[in-house]
């Protein structure tokens, strides 16, 4: 009984370490030696992204960081190149919101010092962590055309009263097809008139009389149907005669 509940103890920091933890330079906080380097490499699981907020920056100075560097790269692509000394507030202001990779992909740091260093340099430290991507407030291309759900790795898209979710699960529409056939009067509108219709809607409406009766359609409203430019139709309303 005793052993199951250090297990249980034991679960939760094993989790919790997955998903922060430190990076620093080889030594830190004490002088890093020449010729030492770091390659290391976290990758996000899907829908979340991985960042790195350094709170200590103390490499020895030189133009284009030629000597001793701390390079970041996203998924391969270089985001940062950082050497010489800054303080926590300004790498908290104009470098720590660049360090995050996309949603699902990776952060690499690299790290590497010339032979002599003049001056004694304490390093790097940075605290890495991985953070929920919301894909409803900061991915504009989720394509929900109503409402965006976020939760941990992924979102879903959901429709107003009266809509359904289309096959793509992204695109809300909507039921409208009726069979009117033997009515000799009635209204027929696009779906919500008259506000305005769902996208990707298909409505057929079936109209059908005795054989002696005629069908007259009269558009009694103002007619809104989207086209382009050049006066072809995007959306269209077509009659089809059986």
């Amino acid at each position: 009984m005793l052993r199951l509940s250090l297990l249980l103890l034991l679960l939760p920091c094993s989790s919790y370490s997955m998903l922060l933890g430190w990076v620093e330079s080889p030594g830190y906080p004490m002088r890093y030696l020449p010729h030492a380097s770091l390659n290391w490499s976290r990758c996000a699981p899907k829908g979340q992204t991985i960042s790195i907020r350094l709170i200590h920056l103390d490499l020895e100075n030189s133009q284009d960081c030629e000597n001793d560097a701390v390079k970041i790269l996203s998924n391969g692509n270089r985001i940062a190149v950082l050497c010489g000394k800054k303080e926590y507030e300004e790498l908290q202001d104009t470098v720590n919101p660049l360090l995050f990779s996309s949603p699902g992909g990776c952060l690499t740091l690299l790290f590497h010092s010339d032979y002599s260093n003049t001056k004694r340099h304490t390093g790097f430290k940075g605290f890495y962590t991985l953070q929920d991507f919301n894909e409803c407030e900061d991915d504009l291309n989720n394509e929900c055309t109503q409402f965006c759900h976020n939760f941990i790795g992924g979102y879903r898209c959901s429709c107003r009263h009266g809509y359904h979710l289309a096959q793509d699960k992204h695109t809300c529409t909507v039921n409208c097809a009726k069979d009117l056939s033997g009515l000799k009067r009635g209204d027929i509108s696009s779906p919500s008139w008259p506000g305005t219709y769902a996208e990707h809607a298909n409505c057929k409406y079936t109209l059908s009389v005795e054989e002696n009766l005629q069908l007259e359609l009269h558009f009694s409203e103002g007619f809104d149907v989207e086209q382009r430019p050049d006066g072809h139709c995007i959306d269209e309303l077509r009659h089809i005669k059986s």
